[in-house]
């Protein structure tokens, strides 16, 4: 069924494929250089599915992307010159899933990535400026995990970066640049 002319005008992102949605405050359909931008993504019992989430030049940034019960789900969260802000990927019963995050020229800004109950699963954060905030929860067999953070020389303010891993057969890696960090792996 064909959604009206005016509906499809409302709302643009019905018209993609149900694996497919995109929200980029950088096309005029959501208001650029806005204060506050919220985008959430939920996706469930979907095979070989693909969420993506773009975000630019706002403050106080929200992007969530949620996927239960699916098969080699893909997740992928951008956020760029977007200060105080935040990302979280959400998956949960998914095998084959990838969740990723990026967040450049984003200071003080929090990215948290949870897979839960499935198995073969990635998960990265890669975040640039000071002050920010990085989570990776993993609970299943087969899970890699890697964070890495950049901030100036000249800020005194570091980042933190926290992965937990509660299986086995998992690695962890943080790797960070600047001053002040704070890293911790807990692998159990």
């Amino acid at each position: 069924m064909a959604l009206p002319p005016a509906l499809r005008m409302l709302f643009p992102a019905l018209m993609l494929s149900p694996c497919l949605l995109l929200a980029d405050s950088s096309i005029p359909q959501i208001e650029p250089h806005s204060s506050i931008n919220t985008a959430s993504l939920y996706q469930q019992s979907s095979t070989s599915s693909l969420a993506i989430i773009r975000q630019s030049q706002s403050h106080n940034a929200n992007a969530i992307i949620n996927q239960q019960h699916s098969h080699h789900s893909d997740a992928n969260l951008h956020q760029t010159r977007s200060h105080h802000s935040g990302a979280r990927i959400s998956q949960d019963h998914t095998d084959g899933a990838t969740g990723n995050v990026q967040q450049n020229q984003s200071p003080s800004s929090r990215a948290d990535i949870e897979q839960s109950n499935g198995s073969n699963i990635d998960a990265s954060i890669a975040q640039y400026g000071s002050g920010n905030d990085a989570l990776i929860a993993q609970s299943h067999m087969d899970s890699r995990a890697s964070i890495e953070q950049h901030s100036t020389l000249r800020d005194i303010e570091g980042s933190a970066a926290t992965i937990l891993q509660s299986a086995g057969n998992s690695s962890g890696k943080i790797i960070q640049f600047g001053v002040g960090n704070h890293a911790t792996v807990h692998q159990f």
